[in-house]
């Protein structure tokens, strides 16, 4: 490559998106650094706090507006971008046309098979992928599946622990990522409120964006079983606490994968639109149990059902052996070899 930045990220953290967008940017961005590539973040709708705390080692600009980065890109040279939001302008012809005037290049990261993309490179690592049809030019390259998974090292690290025997009453974890913007976790305590003598412990962990810390703490799920209920506020005990999970809640986000690998079985609740597109596969396939949706409104007689209908035979297993840990360096080579043959 000519230039020490010829890759830029485009990507968003807030407490309404989480955190995940921006955690699986770090690790294509460490993963280039190990192939003695640097690329530079763009960043928009993202606090300040979140950008210094988390890229303390890169390049950076933060926008203010998706507009005034759009027109930043614009006046760049030739680039490759790679692109990590749920905005679907990212994938329109208005932009990537703009893009390929100035010779630049873009990879879309998305599970969005709804619009046409006109992106260069469509990157999804979601096993759904291998079973949907995008729509794109002719000319997109297509980068699917969980082979190219992306994991930081510590989760690359994990081995599922072997447990002796299965408790006849369980440790259930409940967790919705770093921001739970739909506040599905008091939501879940209030339908496990009749089955709490089900369980061993309930371990509640709360993300460092989550916005009703407060509330939570004075739901009376909490308060009323203080012997049973341990609740974790961004914690960095994170991998140890599924590791002593026997099933846990969560949402389709990095979260519910990181479980995979720990072979924990997973109840689920949609936090976004884009996770629901992707529930009802994963538990027609038995990788999972359906609880609900974040925009259900009858959702305390339908999650209180749907934890009744729970049963332990899962395919945790069969997922499980689905994934490479390591996909993010197959990912990358790949992405070189767009960018050397361009």
């Amino acid at each position: 490559m000519e230039n020490d930045q010829q890759i830029k990220i485009i990507v968003s953290a807030n407490s309404t998106i989480g955190f995940g967008h921006l955690k699986r940017s770090l690790v294509l961005a460490d993963e280039f650094r190990n192939n003695g590539i640097e690329v530079q973040f763009l960043l928009f709708s993202t606090p300040l706090q979140i950008v210094t705390a988390n890229i303390k080692n890169y390049h950076y600009q933060l926008f203010d507006s998706q507009d005034e980065l759009v027109n930043f890109v614009l006046s760049l040279p030739a680039s490759f971008f790679i692109i990590d939001s749920d905005s679907t302008y990212f994938s329109s012809q208005a932009f990537n046309a703009s893009l390929a005037q100035k010779q630049s290049r873009s990879l879309i990261v998305t599970i969005n098979n709804k619009i046409k993309h006109y992106n260069d490179v469509l990157f999804n690592q979601n096993l759904m992928s291998l079973y949907q049809d995008f729509q794109t030019q002719e000319s997109c390259e297509l980068i699917l599946g969980p082979q190219y998974f992306i994991f930081d090292k510590r989760v690359r690290a994990i081995k599922p622990p072997i447990k002796a025997e299965t408790r006849e009453k369980k440790k259930i974890l409940i967790t919705f990522g770093s921001s739970d913007p739909s506040d599905n976790t008091i939501k879940v305590l209030t339908s496990l409120e009749n089955y709490l003598t089900q369980f061993e412990q309930v371990i509640v962990v709360i993300g460092g964006m989550y916005k009703n810390t407060e509330s939570l703490l004075q739901h009376p799920f909490i308060l009323n079983n203080k012997e049973k209920v341990a609740v974790h506020i961004n914690t960095n005990e994170m991998y140890q606490l599924m590791e002593e999970a026997d099933i846990a809640i969560t949402s389709m986000g990095l979260t519910y994968w990181e479980l995979v690998l720990h072979k924990v079985p997973c109840m689920v609740v949609s936090s976004t639109p884009r996770e629901k597109t992707q529930i009802g596969f994963f538990c027609e396939h038995q990788y999972a149990h359906y609880l609900g949706d974040f925009n259900d409104e009858n959702w305390e007689n339908k999650w209180k059902l749907n934890v009744e209908k729970y049963q332990d035979d899962l395919k945790i297993d069969d997922l499980y052996n689905k994934i490479n840990v390591n996909g993010v360096e197959l990912l990358v080579k790949r992405i070189m070899d767009v960018i050397q043959r361009s």
